[in-house]
């Protein structure tokens, strides 16, 4: 359900920026499929999921696909950063000192292997 409020909150955000053409990337493949269905099948989620259909019916491009969360190490992080500090939905004007690095690597090209057990 974390991620379906991170959907909803993102495209809010997105949508109030200004923004029409978007691509959400979500890290759950359950997510994911969620949306390509088209229904939700949890009974808690449902007033948050038409709200998330509701967005997505706005006059925009929103595409979704499914990254692999060890691609995703900002994001990653963040999700850490929120298990401790229980802040709620912020907009941060800058980046926290924990995200810096991780940015920096990423801008100069820095990969990481995704870590598969067999």
């Amino acid at each position: 359900m974390a991620e379906l409020w991170a959907v909803y909150y993102g495209l809010c955000l997105a949508w109030n920026e200004g923004y029409r053409f978007v691509i959400l990337e979500v890290d759950s493949r359950t997510t994911q499929q969620l949306w390509l269905a088209g229904t939700c099948t949890v009974q808690e989620a449902n007033n948050l999921w038409f709200q998330c259909v509701e967005l997505l019916g706005r006059q925009w491009t929103v595409n979704i696909v499914h990254g692999y969360r060890e691609v995703n190490q900002v994001a990653d992080t963040f999700t850490s950063l929120s298990l401790v500090q229980c802040l709620g939905f912020q907009v941060l004007e800058s980046p926290p000192p924990e995200v810096v690095r991780l940015l920096e690597q990423d801008a100069s090209g820095v990969t990481f292997p995704r870590a598969i057990v067999v």
